[in-house]
């Protein structure tokens, strides 16, 4: 699993990117290079909306059937950027967002077949964010 805390700053997308495309080429190496775009795509997303003072909070993991599943959750309000969703459903095999008291959590699942893009009611459960840590 692959999780990080990130301040809200401009540099955060692309921090993201480079640091979840290690972890992403060992878990599935044909989808590193999208799961890399994609959570630079959320953490952007979440740098506009996100209460300045804030952190975003990114997290990755592999899936027991083959997929990438990422998360990006940030306090502040939803993500309204439609043009951002459109690239990102595009690759998705699932994805959605959620909006609570706690802030706004997105998430997709990147799988190497051919995508559905179907939004979900849920994430799935990965863990809580303590820093940043990586494993495999």
């Amino acid at each position: 699993m692959y999780e990080q805390i990130l301040p809200i700053t401009a540099e955060s997308p692309e921090s993201a990117r480079a640091s979840l495309l290690p972890m992403a080429r060992l878990w599935q190496p044909d989808l590193a290079a999208v799961a890399a775009a994609t959570v630079e795509g959320l953490v952007a997303m979440a740098v506009r909306s996100a209460s300045p003072a804030g952190k975003i909070s990114v997290k990755a993991a592999p899936t027991d059937d083959g997929a990438i599943y990422i998360e990006v959750h940030h306090f502040g309000g939803p993500v309204q950027d439609g043009n951002e969703w459109a690239a990102i459903s595009a690759v998705a095999s699932t994805f959605g967002a959620r909006h609570s008291d706690s802030g706004h959590l997105a998430w997709v699942e990147l799988r190497p077949s051919a995508p559905s893009s179907r939004p979900v009611d849920r994430p799935r459960q990965v863990g809580p964010t303590e820093g940043m840590r990586h494993r495999q």
